[in-house]
Formats: C-alpha cells, structure tokens, sequence
C-alpha cells in the first residue's frame, strides 16, 4: 500500500508503482487531482486505511493539506504525519540549513513549518484546537513524522509545544 500524503509527495508515486505494480496508491480527497496527474489512484485515505483500523485526521478542517493517521497500538496509538509538524531540533550544517533555520523555519523546534503555515492559509486555528485536544489524550505514545526523528515521550508536550507555534 503506497500513502500519498498530500499533493507535495506525489513525485516518487510514480517510481514506486513501476518498482512494484500491484501497489494500491490511496490519498487524501485534496490530493486527488495532483496525485493521479502522475499515477493512478485506487481509492481515498479513510476509504482504503479504515478498515485496517486507521484513522484519517483532517485537523485542518478538510482534505486540502493533508491527513494525520491514528494507528493503534497495543499500548495506546500513534499519530503519523509527513508535513503538518516537523521535528528536526538540531538545525543543519551548510547553505541548506541556512535555508531551512532561516527562509522555511522547519529546524530547531517541534511543530508546523513557516510554509506549513502559509499552506493552512486560515485554518491554522483549526490545527491548533485539534492538537489541543490531542494533547489532552492519555492513551497517545508516538508521533512519527515525515521530517525528523519521532516522538516517544512527552507526546502531550510536543503537541502543546506545536499549538503554541500557531
């Protein structure tokens, strides 16, 4: 199964469904039209993920960022994103980290990007009051994100530390 997250990571769709033909490609309902510009799409997120026990998060609002899954676990769930929040604390060496510490915002700190925020064009309160009532969950123990190491401990922390940046 190949997760199209959002309409920024459809590039390598394309290699993947070649490398292995019988990849069922699903995506947010947002992401469509861009995704099956570069390949097929078998079905929707939560249509395709939902009975595999995944949850389908639109902390945004709607389907036109990207979702955040909820996986169970035996000892609570996980949320996983690709770009709704960062985690790269340490900031990166040379004219890219310069980039991304100063021109896009995404290192040295857990949460939403200056261009993830750009991209929430007003709807960044709709995130933030989701992460506030995930971080209110007690049975929540990972966060992996597309973009940094995931977090393991303090889940409630990290997602408070996210809303605040809103």
């Amino acid at each position: 199964m190949r997760v199209v997250p959002n309409r920024m990571h459809c590039a390598d769709a394309a290699v993947y469904t070649e490398r292995y033909p019988d990849l069922v490609v699903c995506c947010p309902a947002g992401a469509r039209e861009q995704v099956e510009a570069v390949v097929p799409v078998d079905g929707l997120a939560w249509d395709v993920l939902g009975p595999h026990g995944i949850t389908c998060h639109s902390p945004a609002g709607d389907d036109s960022f990207e979702h955040i899954y909820e996986l169970p676990l035996r000892d609570g769930a996980a949320l996983i994103c690709a770009d709704t929040v960062f985690h790269l604390r340490e900031h990166l060496p040379g004219f890219s980290g310069f980039i991304a510490r100063y021109i896009t915002a995404s290192t040295g700190f857990f949460g939403v990007t200056r261009l993830g925020r750009l991209f929430l064009w007003g709807k960044a309160g709709l995130l933030k009051e989701w992460l506030l009532e995930q971080a209110d969950r007690d049975d929540l123990s990972a966060i992996v994100v597309g973009h940094g190491v995931p977090v393991t401990s303090d889940v409630p922390g990290h997602l408070r530390e996210a809303a605040a940046r809103l």
